[in-house]
C-alpha cells in the first residue's frame, strides 16, 4: 500500500506530508516489527521492503514522498545490520510499475508513453507490476544471500541501487576557500567505495589519520 501527493516543496501542507510519511514508514515500521520478533526466535527471515527510486534519486514534486521513500532505505540498511546475527536478510525493492497510484506518470497519458511509444495493453504489460514480482520474490527466497541491498525493478530490468561515498580530500586544517577550490576531486567518482556501514566510512578518516 501507499498513497503519493504530486506537490512542490513549497505547495504542499503539513496536513498533507504527515500522512505520507504515516502511511510509508511508520506502515513499514508496523509491519516489520512482529514479523521481525518471529523470525528473530526462529533464527531466519526474509524481509523485503518497498523503497522508491523518487527516494534514492530525487522526483520533482514529490518532497514528501521522497522523504518517505529514503527513510525505508535507511531503515532497510539498519535493520539488515541488526538482523543479520538472526539469520535475518532485509533487502528493499525499489519498484516501478503502472498502478493506481503511478498511473498520471505512467499511463498512456504519461512520461513514459510518450518516451516509448507504447500505450494500451502494450505499456501495461511492459510496465506491469508482474515485470518486477520476480526480483521481489528473489529476495524473499531462502537462497538469497544479499542482505542490505536495494534492487531497482521496472520494465523488466533489474539493477542494484546503492549510495556510494567518493575518497575525497583530506587537509589537515579545512577551509571553505579549500573545498570550493578543490570540489572537482571532492566529488570525483574514479575508485568511489560502497561502505557495508557507517563504521566503514569512518574507516576512510581513520587511514588517513593513522598514515599521519
Amino acid at each position: 500500500a501507499g498513497i503519493i501527493r504530486n506537490r512542490t516543496f513549497l505547495n504542499i501542507g503539513e496536513y498533507e506530508f504527515e500522512p505520507i510519511l504515516d502511511v510509508h514508514v511508520k506502515g513499514c515500521f508496523f509491519v516489520t516489527r512482529p514479523a521481525y520478533e518471529h523470525m528473530k526466535n526462529v533464527g531466519y527471515g526474509r524481509i523485503v521492503n518497498t523503497s522508491s527510486g523518487s527516494g534514492l534519486f530525487g522526483s520533482f514534486g514529490q518532497s514528501a514522498y521522497s522523504a518517505a521513500k529514503a527513510a525505508i532505505y535507511g531503515f532497510t540498511r539498519t535493520l539488515a545490520i541488526e538482523g543479520s546475527r538472526y539469520g535475518i536478510h532485509v533487502n528493499a525493492i525499489a519498484p516501478g510499475a503502472l498502478t493506481r497510484m503511478t498511473g498520471d506518470v505512467l499511463g498512456d497519458d504519461g512520461a513514459m508513453a510518450e518516451m516509448t511509444g507504447l500505450s494500451g495493453e502494450d505499456l501495461a504489460y511492459q510496465m506491469g507490476p508482474h515485470q518486477v514480482a520476480p526480483a521481489v520474490a528473489y529476495l524473499a527466497h531462502e537462497s538469497c544471500s544479499l542482505n542490505g541491498e536495494t534492487l531497482s525493478a521496472s520494465g523488466g530490468r533489474v539493477g542494484r541501487a546503492f549510495m556510494g561515498v567518493t575518497k575525497g580530500i583530506y587537509e589537515d586544517d579545512l577551509t571553505l576557500e579549500t573545498v570550493a577550490e578543490r570540489i572537482d576531486e571532492v566529488c570525483n567518482e574514479d575508485d568511489y567505495l560502497v561502505p557495508g556501514n557507517v563504521d566503514q566510512e569512518i574507516e576512510l578518516l581513520l587511514s588517513h589519520l593513522i598514515q599521519e
